[in-house]
């Protein structure tokens, strides 16, 4: 019998890609993303950010996995993972917090599936949304 190996990634990659073909559900997406396991860029002193469009606020690169990561910066590196949830709920909260700036997120930057999340209600806590958006 030959067993499959399912990509844990394969429902928010999905959504993703539905949601830029215009067919898909925003909170299908939002949920999957909720569930996934993402992966993140780690320093020694401080995660990776990106500053686009200047003075705009920051994004947060995160990745649907770590094949993903090693594509998109052309290299493997040091990293820490958490779910979607935990980094929506309590990591950008304390970024936002700590760099006194808006922190969103971007799933796969460069990728055909790439995906924001800005900081919005019904995204991120509402103590740190901004407004103008909404699920």
């Amino acid at each position: 019998m030959t067993s499959h190996a399912v990509d844990p990634a394969r429902p928010l990659i999905t959504a993703c890609r539905a949601i830029r073909a215009g067919t898909g559900d925003a909170n299908v997406m939002v949920a999957a993303f909720r569930r996934a396991t993402v992966y993140a860029e780690r320093h020694d002193t401080a995660i990776p950010m990106r500053d686009y469009p200047a003075g705009q606020g920051l994004w947060l690169p995160v990745y649907s996995s770590l094949a993903e990561m090693a594509r998109s910066l052309g290299r493997e590196c040091a990293f820490f993972s958490l779910s979607g949830a935990d980094l929506l709920d309590d990591l950008v909260p304390c970024l936002t917090r700590a760099h006194g700036r808006i922190i969103a997120v971007m799933l796969d930057p460069d990728s055909a599936h790439a995906m924001a999340f800005p900081p919005v209600r019904g995204i991120v806590p509402d103590d740190i949304a901004v407004s103008g958006g909404g699920r």
